[in-house]
């Protein structure tokens, strides 16, 4: 722990597992007070636990990020707990993997809502609280953003509009005098819980196929996308915004 992000507060979406809990835990370790939002209490506490054991300080709070009703509450709790609002991590997220015949209109809209309209949300309502602060607003975004794949004609293109949003809102976080960054990370394939859901068999040919064509020679993993996280939040990343920062281990090359 090197107090890159000593008691700073951030609010860190579908941080109840995976990249979302990897990214609460590598910012806690820093010295930033967390607030882990996300729909499953369980996962949520689990998270916090593991950051108090570590000697961090954690807040699980109930959040649907696809609802704007969710969204002052979500912030208001973060300014009530720990005084203000420094860092917003737009993670949370899902894949819905089908081919483009299989896919219906509501998966599509679903994808949107998740992966983008949340970002959209979280910027709309955090930005104030952030302007406070001069804080940073880091989206997790993906690869397939700009790299087509089997099966993710739906995620894709909402990750895509992550990638665009990140950077407008990068201008007009800076309109009138603002002090907020606004940045994406884009990960390849990671192995985490997400995973888990296409079963024992499918996740190992995933991951086998994924290593063939890794200019790395290897998947990536939670903490690979928490560290890009830590720095993009620091003041080491303070000339950066408006940037989309790959941890893919180049197979968006």
């Amino acid at each position: 722990m090197t107090g890159r992000l000593q008691r700073k507060v951030a609010i860190v979406t579908g941080a109840t597992s995976g990249i979302g809990r990897g990214i609460a835990r590598a910012m806690a370790s820093e010295g930033a007070r967390v607030l882990v939002t996300g729909r499953t209490a369980e996962g949520g506490e689990t998270t916090c636990r593991m950051i108090r054991e570590a000697g961090g300080e954690a807040t699980y709070w109930r959040q649907d990020v696809t609802a704007e009703t969710d969204w002052s509450p979500t912030v208001a709790q973060a300014r009530r707990v720990y005084g203000g609002l420094d860092i917003l991590v737009n993670n949370a997220g899902f894949a819905v993997m089908k081919p483009i015949e299989s896919l219906s209109l509501e998966d599509v809209r679903f994808e949107l809502a998740i992966n983008f309209e949340s970002c959209f949300l979280g910027t709309k309502h955090g930005l104030a609280a952030l302007s406070d602060s001069g804080g940073v607003i880091l989206n997790t975004a993906s690869v397939a953003s700009i790299k087509g794949g089997l099966m993710s004609t739906a995620y894709a293109p909402s990750k895509a509009a992550m990638l665009a949003f990140t950077r407008a809102a990068a201008l007009e976080a800076r309109r009138d005098g603002g002090r907020v960054r606004v940045n994406a990370i884009l990960p390849g394939f990671i192995w985490g819980s997400q995973v888990a859901r296409f079963g024992e068999e499918r996740a190992n040919a995933l991951r086998t196929a994924t290593i063939a064509r890794t200019p790395l020679g290897r998947v990536g993993e939670p903490t690979d996308v928490a560290s890009m996280a830590v720095y993009l939040a620091s003041d080491a990343a303070k000339a950066i915004t408006g940037a989309a920062l790959f941890v893919d281990g180049g197979i968006g090359l």
